[in-house]
């Protein structure tokens, strides 16, 4: 059997606990031990998945408190395997998940707090980048200013009234949202920069 077949199987028995456990793990063991000592790996890896989820959203987790939360996430860490070694991006898709979690809809602004807490936390774990200086907007005709557009950092995000965000990297407003001209400050309304 190939590597990547064993972790495969590691990897599927870990999150179904249905299934056994995997061939070559607790070699030398009884079966009941093998399985137990098995199960709380699966046990550690879920607490520790969902912990992160409430790291990563505390004002979410505050909003409904600790026991909903924690349904909450376990449902989303049965559901979501990490796809990073990196647990910084463990999550991307929960404030997606929230919007249609069905216990979750008696709250409709949830999933916007978890998409601004998400932006928060790329933005904040995004290393910086140079700003603009007073210099370089002096050099700026007044007549053009109110033309001018700023590029977006790594560290920014737009995240739209319906709690969409944008990717990160480096593009221009009209780029990101087409319909949002630069000149026009009326349709910024309903769009937050972070």
């Amino acid at each position: 059997m190939l590597w990547s077949d064993l972790q495969a199987e590691f990897v599927e028995s870990l999150r179904d606990p249905e299934l056994p456990v995997p061939d070559g793990v607790g070699l030398g063991m009884r079966n009941n031990l093998q399985t137990k000592r098995f199960n709380v790996y699966r046990n550690n890896v879920a607490v520790g998945l969902t912990e992160n989820l409430a790291a990563s959203y505390p004002v979410t987790k505050q909003l409904v408190g600790e026991e909903f939360f924690t349904g909450m996430a376990r449902v989303f860490v049965d559901l979501n395997a990490p796809r990073s070694p990196v647990m910084l991006h463990y999550g991307e898709h929960f404030p997606e998940f929230i919007s249609d979690f069905e216990p979750a809809q008696s709250l409709p602004f949830l999933a916007d707090v978890a998409s601004i807490e998400r932006c928060w936390n790329q933005a904040y774990n995004t290393l910086d980048a140079s700003q603009v200086g007073i210099e370089s907007l002096q050099e700026v005709a007044p007549d053009l200013m109110g033309m001018q557009c700023c590029n977006c950092t790594r560290r920014s995000r737009l995240l739209d009234q319906r709690g969409q965000h944008f990717p990160s990297g480096i593009c221009t407003k009209r780029q990101m949202i087409p319909q949002w001209p630069c000149k026009n400050s009326h349709q910024r309304q309903n769009q937050g920069f972070w």
